[in-house]
């Protein structure tokens, strides 16, 4: 378990270098879905961690229509005819606290008098007013919200995403042989230890 916590922070902390501007959302995901991370099989230890299904996407880049991020160059993954669904972006927005137009739509005040206006002017001014309703002024956030998420969305389908190998740097195969010489020598201090009070 102490090897399991201290991958997982590594994993947390690889991430949050990478996007330093993000709320760090996606970082603390890692490792809480597992029930059972360490489990004891036929064959040895199972280490399980658990993250977002994404972070391959994150780890090795994303090859872009136009043009492609160099350290993405050698990912498997590439945009070819569909851009990031726009939900998904919301959620990357979220993340990056990219939700906050709706306080500065709030600031704006209904108005005070009401004073008689021809057919085409009251028209125009029902849809001013609608704009400034509570029910209004979210379809206003949602509207410029979407509208962000797609110039997000189309930006990363030309320009790809920048490869960050937060999970290869910490989890390799260097890294598993280091682990796996240090059980060897715990456990065979473990035995030796069982030897000695067996034979006492």
């Amino acid at each position: 378990m102490v090897y399991w916590q201290t991958v997982v922070n590594e994993l947390r902390e690889k991430l949050e270098d990478a996007y330093p501007m993000s709320s760090g959302a996606t970082a603390a995901e890692i490792g809480t879905m597992n029930e059972r991370p360490i489990q004891i099989t036929s064959r040895g230890f199972k280490v399980s961690i658990s993250m977002p299904e994404y972070y391959e996407f994150l780890d090795e880049g994303v090859k872009g229509k136009k043009s492609t991020y160099s350290k993405s160059s050698g990912s498997p993954f590439a945009y070819t005819d569909k851009m990031p669904p726009i939900d998904a972006i919301r959620k990357f927005m979220l993340n990056r606290g990219i939700s906050k137009v709706q306080e500065i739509l709030d600031k704006e005040q209904l108005p005070r008098k009401k004073r008689k206006l021809s057919k085409k002017s009251a028209s125009a001014k029902r849809k001013s007013i609608k704009s400034n309703t509570r029910a209004g002024r979210k379809e206003d956030n949602e509207a410029v919200l979407n509208s962000i998420a797609f110039a997000i969305a189309k930006s990363i389908f030309n320009k790809g995403l920048e490869a960050t190998n937060f999970y290869s740097d910490v989890i390799n195969d260097t890294e598993l042989i280091k682990f796996e010489a240090r059980l060897l020598t715990e456990f065979s201090e473990f035995i030796t230890e069982i030897v000695r009070v067996e034979n006492k």
